[in-house]
């Protein structure tokens, strides 16, 4: 049997998932020969300790490029697509992108290129951005906006501390409640024109988890002219195109592949069972393959 061509995904903690099970899922309705190995990659270096809490920018920068190294001598994909707005705000300014600049697909690049194609009123609407400490810090989004000539009183970056951990413990919990309506009023009051049309980014890809309590926290506020974007959609359509593009082989070439779309998931910490159980469980309805590549995870300790 020939070895599969790799295509790894990777997050700083397991929202890119969302990204992945979808991508399986459309893998199995549109199938592309030969079929590509997924491999998820947890990017997190240790259990507990994620790339927010690392006092120091150039600590995350040497953190993740490490990750890029391992994932590039253990695994060799033809492409490495950051389903993470942290980690692509800082992707960048690794060694590792400066080499292999045509290996990486980042989020932040395509939802920014995509959402001036897809929204038609970009230009006098309010962009409200959720996402971590380190995406919103980051400004990335805001000079995006900026040098596309949109009024900085339209963008309304906001941090939602502590989220995206919340999601992977448990998404339906009152701690996740709390953290997404004390994230959406502080978002609610920033608005100066609620007349206006607001369209939500959710950028960060553990929010797509959640995004029906996101909507309906902005309703409850209530902003009645605002639409949601998950962001993890636009890194979806321009991931599958590529696999499109570049995966089909000739009839003749096919001979020989195994063409089921698989999933694997490798972490070099612990994955908390707790975080499996909540995460595994939003995952069986989008792909049960992806939810059960997470229960089964490798622990690999020299990922990076």
């Amino acid at each position: 049997m020939r070895e599969k061509i790799k295509i790894v995904i990777t997050d700083s903690g397991l929202g890119g998932l969302n990204v992945a099970a979808k991508l399986v899922g459309m893998l199995k309705n549109e199938p592309v020969f030969p079929t590509p190995e997924l491999i998820f990659v947890n990017a997190l270096p240790e259990t507990n300790k994620g790339y927010n809490t690392m006092p120091h920018m150039n600590k995350k920068i040497i953190t993740f490029n490490r990750v890029l190294e391992g994932i590039e001598h253990h695994f060799t994909p033809v492409i490495i697509a950051i389903a993470c707005n942290t980690l692509s705000a800082i992707v960048d300014r690794t060694k590792y992108y400066k080499d292999n600049q045509n290996k990486i697909i980042n989020i932040i690049d395509i939802a920014v290129e995509m959402l001036f194609q897809n929204i038609y009123d970009i230009w006098k609407a309010n962009l409200i951005i959720l996402g971590t400490e380190t995406t919103i810090l980051s400004g990335v989004y805001q000079n995006h906006f900026k040098k596309a000539g949109i009024n900085k009183k339209q963008v309304i970056p906001t941090i939602c501390s502590g989220l995206a951990s919340a999601i992977e413990l448990d998404s339906q919990s009152e701690s996740t409640r709390q953290i997404i309506d004390r994230c959406i009023s502080v978002a609610f009051e920033r608005i100066e024109n609620r007349q206006n049309k607001s369209y939500v980014l959710l950028a960060c890809t553990h929010y797509g988890y959640v995004a029906n309590q996101i909507y309906n926290s902005f309703q409850k506020k209530g902003l009645t002219n605002f639409e949601l974007i998950n962001l993890n959609d636009y890194l979806l359509i321009k991931l599958f195109d590529y696999i499109k593009l570049k995966m089909k082989l000739s009839p003749s070439s096919i001979a020989g592949y195994d063409n089921e779309p698989g999933i694997k998931v490798f972490s070099r910490c612990r994955i908390l069972p707790g975080e499996i159980g909540s995460v595994s469980r939003l995952l069986r309805y989008v792909s049960i393959e992806t939810s059960s590549a997470l229960k089964n995870y490798t622990l690999k300790k020299d990922l990076f």
